[in-house]
């Protein structure tokens, strides 16, 4: 009789868990479905919520910026326009000056409004050489009252930028009526005079502005 060599039973393959795999090391995109087949369908179908989710999060901040940020106001192309008709050449060239150093100092609309208001009431939007006491220009401003030199604020451009820096520093004028923060600034003997300029101030400065892209 012939011995042959002894049977043992057969062991079965130890089973590999495809997602320790993945664990372990990196591995290939190309490789996941080879790597995932045994894996019970739920487990697999947790494994792609979570990495659908992880790409959406990843993603966002693009889309985000793709679809545009912040809108801001530049000043419109010298055009004629029915609403400044009315308006002499000085007056709709110290309002356009007040909307353009707003937009390059990306002041709030509601802001330039109150700039152009108050200056239709201090000046008519005229850069006056003289005013009440010693008041100077298109603000009206004074230099015993630390404004500037008189130089200095026979400049429009020089009286709308210290007009703006005395806004900006006034906590809440977002908040406030524009007579209100038109007074906070100029400190005037008729805090109440600027309200009155309120629809000519927003059609001017509507008028004179575009709004740009967002970016």
């Amino acid at each position: 009789m012939t011995r042959g060599r002894p049977s043992h039973p057969r062991r079965a393959p130890l089973y590999t868990d495809p997602l320790s795999t993945l664990i372990d090391k990196p591995v290939p995109f190309a490789s996941l479905p080879r790597l995932v087949k045994g894996v019970p369908l739920v487990v697999r179908a947790l494994f792609v919520t979570a990495i659908a989710v992880l790409f959406a999060f990843l993603i966002s901040p693009l889309v985000r910026a793709d679809a545009g940020g912040e809108c801001t106001t530049a000043p419109a192309p010298a055009v004629s326009s029915p609403v400044l008709k009315g308006w002499s050449d000085e007056q709709v060239s110290n309002a356009r000056l007040i909307v353009t150093i707003g937009a390059e100092r990306k002041i709030p609309s509601e802001g330039v409004v109150i700039a152009v208001a108050t200056a239709l009431q201090e000046s008519s939007l005229r850069n006056l050489r003289g005013g009440d006491r010693d008041s100077i220009g298109l603000f009206q401003q004074r230099p015993s009252q630390g404004w500037g030199t008189p130089r200095q604020l026979s400049d429009p451009a020089y009286q709308t930028r210290k007009f703006y820096d005395k806004l900006l520093k006034i906590d809440g004028w977002q908040g406030m009526r524009l007579t209100e923060a038109a007074q906070a600034v100029q400190i005037s003997a008729f805090p109440d005079a600027y309200e009155k300029h309120t629809p000519a101030a927003t059609s001017l400065v509507e008028a004179l502005t575009i709004t740009a892209p967002c970016v």
